[in-house]
């Protein structure tokens, strides 16, 4: 079993996709289109698989990620209480068919809408409170000039 981890570059990306999806899903909603490619793009990085989708229980394995999971389901409005709800929460977003929206009722593109919002707001919360990396964490560390003259 897999286990899936958003590292930095991927949820700095899922800011700009999960906002990019629920334009697109609101645009849905008003009949303006039928697809969401940001969608398709934004469940594809948080299954971190393009071609298979992960099950549901591999997203959820990770506790951060199942936190943040919930924290997004959450601003729907909908109560999560158990880890079956969750599941059943994601299950929907990895089956969901972004190049075909029109056949989900408005109720349920809502619900897709919400998830991104909410995924937006919690990446945007966690970007803002982050710890800048240390500098020897970094790829290309450089010596600091001072330190090279003792």
């Amino acid at each position: 079993m897999t286990k899936h981890h958003l590292n930095r570059i991927a949820r700095d990306l899922a800011v700009e996709q999960s906002l990019d999806a629920a334009i697109e899903i609101v645009e849905v909603l008003k009949g303006k289109r039928s697809d969401s490619p940001a969608l398709a793009e934004l469940v594809s990085m948080l299954s971190g698989q393009v071609q298979n989708r992960s099950v549901t229980h591999d997203l959820l394995s990770n506790s951060q990620t199942a936190s943040l999971y919930h924290r997004a389901f959450a601003f729907s409005g909908k109560k999560y209480e158990t880890a079956a709800d969750l599941s059943d929460a994601v299950s929907i977003l990895i089956t969901v068919e972004s190049d075909n929206l029109s056949k989900y009722n408005s109720e349920e593109l809502s619900f897709l809408r919400d998830f991104c919002l909410g995924l937006n707001k919690e990446l945007v919360s966690e970007a803002c409170h982050r710890v800048p990396e240390p500098p020897l964490a970094r790829k290309k560390h450089k010596d600091l000039a001072m330190a090279n003259e003792y």
